[in-house]
């Protein structure tokens, strides 16, 4: 798992079989942040958005 931030925004990149841990959905600083997980299908790539405070936001 890597994760970049980018002006507030965390993208958080995993292997096809690697799932998040309860501490990923945290938010990073105390406030709420975008992130993004992204995870490689074929030749692409599956991006899913987290909502704060839940775990199933696309």
């Amino acid at each position: 798992m890597r994760k970049v931030s980018i002006n507030g925004a965390v993208f958080i990149f995993i292997a096809k079989s690697e799932k998040l841990k309860d501490s990923d959905w945290m938010p990073s600083n105390g406030l709420p942040d975008s992130k993004y997980v992204l995870w490689p299908r074929g030749e692409e790539y599956v991006v899913r958005y987290m909502v704060f405070g839940s775990k199933g936001g696309e």
